[in-house]
């Protein structure tokens, strides 16, 4: 017990030690795959929009040998696939320890049938991350060789280990908007700088004419309405850079 304690915890600080999410899930499948001796683990992320999960990313897989099946870049497209996850929509558990049994009593749908076909599945453990009541997406444990039940100390620390990697999955989403967000205004300030910069010279290098050119009327007025025109762009361009800070202090409040 003492052995299974020190795994779940360096688990947890592994977790921990990223703030990347590709590489928290990576960890996580792998971790636990290694841990429970199962032989496929892997991760789903779930979509707010559509209230669906996405199908398994490169990396978010474990597989104990390439003779397992990999379920990377299946999607959950087919009803009855949607309706197996249903439960983990909702927030709740799948505990299957006869999955042969699962099969007989639940779905005879072919699309069901062809979706797990070569998976070979014993027994399963489907649990969903979450934090704040917010589904990150949700893991799957499997056993291929034999069916396998998993003891309620195996379960507990699975769903310890889950709620750490839901809280590390939602900070590193965090952490991928903000970078998002700051290449955005990086990329916003280097297109203001340069729309101002055009109208900026055009009024310097009038106002030098103006101030060194003797200039007949007509000329006079040319020239006095180019620097008006690109004054007012100026003026223009820096109100709309006033009103998108107010209305990001605004969502930031």
């Amino acid at each position: 017990m003492a052995e299974k304690e020190k795994i779940n915890k360096n688990i947890i600080e592994i977790l921990r030690s990223t703030i990347e999410k590709d590489t928290i899930k990576h960890l996580f499948v792998q971790n636990v795959g290694k841990y429970f001796k199962a032989d496929r683990v892997y991760f789903s992320d779930y979509d707010d929009e559509t209230k669906t999960y996405l199908p398994v990313v490169e990396g978010s897989e474990y597989l104990s040998s390439n003779k397992e099946k990999s379920f990377v870049n299946q999607a959950y497209s087919a009803f009855s696939i949607k309706e197996h996850l249903r439960p983990l929509t909702e927030k709740k558990e799948l505990n299957i320890y006869n999955w042969d049994e699962y099969i007989r009593e639940n779905t005879k749908d072919q699309a069901f049938a062809d979706f797990f076909e070569g998976a070979n599945i014993k027994s399963s453990y489907n649990i969903p991350a979450i934090y704040q009541q917010r589904i990150m997406g949700y893991f799957c444990v499997e056993f291929t060789q034999n069916m396998h039940k998993l003891s309620d100390l195996d379960i507990n620390s699975i769903r310890n280990i889950c709620t750490q990697a839901g809280i590390a999955l939602y900070h590193a989403e965090l952490y991928e908007k903000a970078q998002k967000l700051a290449q955005s205004k990086a990329e916003f300030i280097t297109k203001m700088s340069h729309n101002l910069r055009t109208p900026l010279n055009t009024i310097t290098g009038f106002s030098e004419i103006l101030s060194k050119a003797e200039l007949n009327h007509d000329k006079l007025i040319e020239y006095l309405d180019t620097i008006n025109t690109s004054a007012k762009e100026v003026l223009d361009l820096t109100n709309y850079i006033i009103n998108i800070s107010k209305e990001e202090s605004e969502n930031l409040d």
